[in-house]
């Protein structure tokens, strides 16, 4: 008996994979620790990871979001299921990790990006003419690639490296210190933080 409570107690749940039926989305969010990889091809998303009871996937029109039950008792944080997604999708325009979420992503030619992360994790390699970024409290942003014009906010606790990113124009919203461009990039405008 002891050593089933043993087991029950650490040896963490059970992995399951959940495939998900969502279509006709270009979009995603991710929260609260989830691990997504992103790629260009059918609609599909696969999830792996601890109890499925626990993972919230919702779609809202051409965005779809996935998050998971925090909650353990009466500890607001004390579940730790951990859930990796694999999604595709014809098109993306736009990508949030929020929460300590992370995304990875390949994207190849786009006709227009936006990536967002709040104390989430987004590295993506992307060639597009119309690239958006915003770095809020803690995020962590790379890209890769080409643009034509890039429009960016970097909060003073970001940090973005986009030295393996070449762009035609940059306009910088906020603390250009937070950010890591390439020699010689073209930043034609620079501002401070619009909501400070």
């Amino acid at each position: 008996m002891k050593y089933v409570l043993f087991f029950l107690l650490f040896a963490g749940p059970l992995r399951a994979e959940t495939v998900l039926d969502f279509t006709d989305y270009h979009s995603v969010e991710v929260r609260n620790d989830i691990v997504a990889r992103i790629s260009v091809g059918d609609f599909g998303a696969v999830v792996d990871g601890g109890d499925p009871a626990q993972f919230i996937p919702a779609q809202f029109g051409e965005w779809i979001r996935f998050d998971r039950n925090t909650r353990w008792l009466i500890w607001t944080n004390g579940r730790r299921d951990r859930f990796d997604a694999n999604i595709s999708m014809p098109e993306v325009r736009e990508l949030k990790a929020l929460s300590g979420a992370k995304i990875t992503a390949d994207l190849g030619v786009q006709e227009r990006f936006r990536a967002e992360a709040e104390n989430g994790v987004i590295t993506v390699s992307v060639d597009t003419p119309a690239l958006r970024l915003r770095g809020n409290d803690g995020a962590v942003i790379t890209v890769t690639g080409s643009c034509g014009r890039l429009t960016m906010l970097a909060r003073p606790t970001s940090v973005m490296d986009l030295s393996g990113l070449e762009c035609e124009s940059i306009v910088i919203f906020g603390d250009k210190t937070r950010v890591a461009l390439p020699d010689g990039a073209n930043v034609v405008d620079q501002h401070a933080d619009p909501d400070s």
